[in-house]
């Protein structure tokens, strides 16, 4: 029996990516919300420092965590759009996956609450653009719904991400020192909000019979609801369940 060759492991592992096929083309565009998160426990720490006295490098530490983890991912990103286009489309276009693009538009709009004190000019261009991004966004995905026909079976919280991902358009407000701005951000998110909330929806299931349904307040078709009545009147466990089930396939 021969011994085992030196980077051995390694050509095998090398062996499961096909030839010629990118890097990054599988890279979820969904590892943007980590960056949300990591800026939140930031702007958290920062407020406990405040009130409490804790010190205040834990927050900085978290901050430049963020900053690094958003920086890698926009690189990461960047590479798949230019090397594998196609499967960036292909995750756009996804009913469930394209909500998830809002997380780099929030992203831009929390960090600049972390990155005002060190770079002002920096926190005001990536307000700036992840306001004007959100808004249109928002905008078009709600076209989507109201356009295009919808499963039941894809109603997840992500669905959530490009409506309510305008609420997050006036927090870095203050820390920029643009309050006046307060009345056009209520605004911004009325008119996306005060767009029709129902729509018809197609179900694989017995209630539309492969038809597209009738409106929502019919008895027969009562289940087939708004995007957003599915995920709230959802439980937290079916919320759950639905979103793993939908990862598995």
């Amino acid at each position: 029996m021969k011994p085992p060759e030196a980077g051995g492991a390694m050509s095998e592992s090398l062996a499961l990516v096909a030839p010629g096929r990118p890097m990054l083309d599988n890279l979820p565009v969904g590892l943007f919300g980590s960056v949300m998160g990591v800026t939140g426990l930031s702007v958290a720490w920062q407020l406990a420092h405040v009130r409490y006295g804790v010190p205040e490098v834990i927050a900085l530490v978290i901050a430049a965590v963020a900053v690094v983890a958003f920086v890698l991912l926009v690189a990461g990103y960047a590479i798949k759009l230019v090397t594998a286009f196609s499967a960036v489309q292909e995750e756009f276009r996804h009913p469930v996956a394209g909500n998830l693009f809002g997380t780099i538009l929030i992203s831009l709009l929390q960090l600049p609450i972390v990155l005002e004190p060190f770079a002002h000019r920096l926190a005001q261009f990536f307000w700036t653009a992840g306001a004007a991004g959100m808004v249109f966004f928002a905008w078009l995905i709600v076209s989507r719904w109201m356009t295009d026909l919808q499963q039941v079976s894809h109603a997840t919280p992500s669905w959530i991400i490009p409506v309510v991902g305008v609420l997050n358009v006036p927090l870095a407000l203050p820390a920029l020192g643009l309050p006046q701005l307060h009345g056009l951000m209520v605004a911004s998110l009325a008119s996306v909000c005060s767009l029709p909330c129902r729509f018809s929806l197609s179900s694989s299931g017995s209630c539309c019979m492969n038809r597209r349904c009738r409106p929502p307040s019919d008895r027969h078709c009562s289940s087939l609801l708004h995007p957003l009545q599915w995920v709230t009147r959802l439980t937290p466990s079916q919320l759950g369940e639905r979103t793993f089930s939908l990862k598995r396939s």
